[in-house]
């Protein structure tokens, strides 16, 4: 089982995490699998920052345009601001019945064109063969 980071839309993250939880009662994520891809246990993902709370600053939600994903952060998420876009890199849960990424890392992103490397990205991720990570 590898636990490597996976690039993947949030679409397809809440898929998984869903689908993980209707066949199991206890969920877990290294037992996430998204097409050939198993034991995802933190995912790298991006997206525009669409809600900031007020009140609690370590809580963002952002659009990829596959979905929409709460960020839960252990300090404040520096640099989410509403509109912004952001990388995010953590582990995926779900909590209430709705995805939550658990941050472990976050950065704004200042290039505009960033978005459409980022479709890019994951498609390729998605179509790489195991073997042809591996060299």
């Amino acid at each position: 089982m590898t636990l490597d980071l996976t690039k993947l839309a949030i679409g397809d993250l809440t898929r998984a995490l869903r689908r993980s939880e209707s066949e199991s009662s206890k969920q877990n994520a290294e037992d996430l699998k998204v097409g050939y891809r198993s034991g995802i246990g933190r995912v790298w993902i991006q997206g525009w920052v669409v809600h900031c709370d007020a009140e609690d600053d370590t809580l963002a939600y952002v659009d990829d345009g596959t979905g929409i994903l709460k960020l839960q952060g252990s300090k404040p998420l520096a640099g989410c601001t509403v509109g912004s876009m952001v990388l995010v890199v953590g582990k995926p849960q779900l909590v209430d019945k709705k995805t939550c990424l658990i941050v472990h890392q976050h950065f704004a992103i200042k290039d505009p064109n960033r978005e459409a490397l980022w479709i890019a990205e994951v498609a390729n991720d998605a179509f790489t063969d195991e073997t042809d990570k591996s060299a």
